[in-house]
């Protein structure tokens, strides 16, 4: 049974229950002025019950009168009717819930004065029930709900749902088989277990769908439940959230609005999972490893942001032939040698409007973004900047030709690199900078940040920057036009002839939601 949800407009469901009651009416189809006095009073207004329990709330009127009755209606209908004795002041009602109900589902109540007549005396009061099929336990001060698993925590049917602005316990890892689900509302907050030495993940299996839609005012949060227990959390105090999925064109669900904290290997973890999956608005916050990390598959993202990631912010591996756009690599520490945005194995992307920062030049050796292997990606109106060394890093079988050749980096930026700002280790030269030609005239076949070379050496290029951008800020101060428009390349590109992941900071998409690289939601 499907019951009411929560929608703020119950004085209209009531005002046409009265209707509906009082057009039974023996003498009269109208509804008269409620007669003063009539009002009940309900003790709470609402309660937290689990299906198939009894739930019961103290009810209180003034002398009704003979041969009059109580009116109850459950989820907009009538439920029974209850006849009321001279001089009775008081009632305590109890109905027993449905036992197919949902977490999360709200069930409505209705209660009003009826005179002999079926005619409504009074306006309606009302009392909901909110579902809840888990035990509320404690953790450090806070109230949780402890999502009850299998012993293996193998979901293999049926759904898990969480209600949306609840906080949850996961006390091991869950893994969804084929044809379950897992659904997490808008402000949901599920929180992983520390206490065991252990790290859990949450995985969607092959077959199973995943349906997270939070809001940009209330994204679901998974994180570590040291937040709890008045502890730092720290990367690595949980697994991955882990979706597989079907190949290419495949669907695993939908994903919107989901931040993803202190995290171990991988944090936002996607293996051959399909374009017919949506996926927006993913934050991996503090992973120990890469932050997020799509192999296999041609899944398409958009607004995507990895900060102080350890292991690096993006990974594009294996045969991941997916698009993405409007993506965000914050690193303001060092944490070792890594790369923040990798293409490598034999991934093809295709992506637009990417801002990659550094934590400036002066650290230990870290690097922007390296395309390597026998990848092909293609990157268009894109920043890289403030890193000690190697911007832009090509690698092993990589081959660049030109504009419509299988390897693409252009009408983008590179700067605040003072060690090998387009790196090459293929020994095919790194096209991506441009060149001298046979005149000494400088040509810019890619169309990139370098105006030229200083006194005309190939390894010193001179480039332009771009205001506002570096370590702790990735939105510039004026809106970079590019003459690159990606939705040129296929219908999934929004239309954004500028460079970076976000355009100016009145066109910020991440305020709101995203936690910044201070720990705070950036407002």
């Amino acid at each position: 049974m499907k019951m009411t949800k929560r929608n703020g407009v119950f004085a209209v469901v009531l005002a046409g229950m009265i209707w509906t009651f009082a057009s039974c009416s023996k003498d009269d189809d109208t509804i008269p002025a409620n007669i003063e006095g009539n009002a009940i009073e309900v003790a709470q207004a609402s309660t937290i019950a689990k299906p198939g329990t009894t739930v019961s709330v103290a009810l209180s009127f003034a002398d009704p009168g003979n041969g009059t009755m109580l009116v109850i209606h459950r989820d907009e209908a009538p439920l029974r009717s209850v006849p009321l004795q001279d001089g009775q002041t008081s009632y305590t009602f109890e109905d027993i819930l449905p036992a197919d109900l949902e977490e999360g589902d709200v069930v409505p109540y209705a209660f009003f004065i009826a005179d002999e007549k079926n005619t409504i005396t009074s306006d309606a009061s009302a009392f909901e029930v909110s579902v809840a099929l888990y035990d509320e336990i404690t953790i450090g001060s806070s109230p949780v709900y402890q999502i009850e698993l299998p012993e293996d925590g193998i979901i293999e049917t049926g759904k898990v749902k969480l209600a949306a602005g609840r906080k949850y316990w996961l006390p091991h890892s869950v893994h969804f088989m084929s044809g379950t689900e897992l659904q997490m509302e808008a402000g949901v907050e599920l929180y992983m277990n520390t206490e065991t030495g252990e790290t859990y993940d949450v995985v969607i299996d092959e077959g199973a769908r995943v349906d997270v839609t939070g809001t940009a005012t209330a994204p679901v949060v998974v994180t570590s439940d040291k937040l709890l227990r008045d502890q730092d959390a720290e990367p690595g105090d949980w697994g991955q959230f882990n979706i597989k999925g079907e190949g290419n064109g495949s669907s695993s669900g939908h994903v919107e609005y989901l931040r993803v904290e202190y995290a171990g290997d991988r944090g936002f973890r996607l293996q051959g999972v399909g374009s017919g999956t949506t996926i927006n608005y993913v934050q991996a916050y503090r992973a120990l490893g890469e932050g997020i990390m799509p192999t296999d598959g041609d899944v398409r993202m958009k607004y995507l942001v990895a900060t102080n990631c350890e292991g690096g912010g993006f990974r594009f591996g294996d045969a991941y032939a997916g698009y993405v756009q409007f993506a965000i690599s914050q690193t303001t520490s060092f944490y070792d040698e890594v790369e923040a945005f990798t293409i490598r194995e034999t991934a093809s992307p295709v992506i637009s409007n990417v801002t990659v920062v550094g934590p400036g030049e002066d650290v230990d050796d870290t690097h922007g973004m390296r395309l390597r292997a026998n990848s092909s990606g293609k990157v268009y109106n894109s920043i890289v900047a403030d890193f000690p060394r190697r911007g832009l890093r090509l690698n092993d079988k990589v081959t660049v030709t030109d504009l419509q050749g299988s390897t693409v980096f252009a009408y983008s930026y590179i700067f605040n690199v003072p060690r090998d700002p387009y790196r090459d280790d293929t020994e095919n030269g790194n096209p991506f900078r441009g060149y001298l030609d046979a005149e000494n005239v400088f040509q810019n076949p890619f169309f990139n940040n370098v105006t030229g070379f200083e006194d005309n050496d190939e390894d010193e290029p001179i480039l332009a920057t771009i205001d506002g951008i570096g370590t702790t800020s990735y939105i510039p101060q004026t809106v970079k036009n590019s003459a690159f428009n990606p939705a040129s390349i296929h219908a999934f590109f929004s239309e954004a002839n500028y460079v970076g992941a976000v355009s100016e900071a009145a066109a910020d998409w991440t305020k709101g939601w995203v936690r910044d690289y201070e720990g705070n939601i950036h407002q």
